[in-house]
């Protein structure tokens, strides 16, 4: 995935061929940022670029996939992107660890903008989370936050959020994480 950041272009990659602590690895990374010593199943090689010059990178382990579009916040200096049940703010172009929250039990599928915070349309929860990464609320239903089509599973409103379970449930919150009925 290429991002652009301002007058930087971010580029993030699973990097399946890297072993921590290995002599034999193809590339090495600026910095190592393992928030959990768990989450190293998934291992993402992010890089700074300005024009065609690489500034900075880092490797993130995770427990989780690839990020995806949907998943990825650019703000002017910093980016915000899930990755399994986390949510990672890093500065650019340094690619400092900003901060880090596990924003769903299993997996964020999506992160919104909100103001000044972000919205995490996860598995199992749907999460506010502030400029800082602290948690603001934490909302969960009957099933997992998708419908067997995957479609209209989440939508965010002017007033409200509405989201979808596996057996078809509606769930209405306000920006307050409070249940509208």
């Amino acid at each position: 995935m290429e991002i652009q950041c301002g007058k930087y272009t971010v580029k993030i990659v699973q990097d399946h061929d890297y072993t921590p602590g290995s002599a034999d690895n193809v590339r090495e990374y600026n910095r190592h940022y393992f928030p959990d010593p768990d989450y190293t199943s998934s291992l993402l090689g992010i890089d700074v670029y300005e024009d065609d010059n690489l500034l900075d990178s880092a490797l993130i382990g995770t427990n989780g996939q690839r990020v995806y579009e949907g998943a990825v916040i650019v703000e002017e200096e910093r980016i915000i992107f899930s990755s399994a049940d986390r949510l990672y703010c890093l500065s650019v172009p340094q690619l400092e660890p900003l901060w880090t929250t596990k924003a769903d039990t299993t997996y964020c599928f999506e992160v919104f903008r909100y103001g000044a915070d972000y919205i995490v349309h996860g598995e199992l929860e749907i999460t506010r989370i502030d400029h800082n990464g602290n948690i603001c609320w934490q909302r969960s239903g009957a099933d997992i936050f998708s419908t067997p089509e995957g479609i209209n599973d989440f939508v965010m409103t002017d007033e409200y959020i509405l989201a979808h379970d596996w057996q078809h449930n509606s769930y209405k919150f306000d920006y307050d994480g409070n249940a509208i009925v």
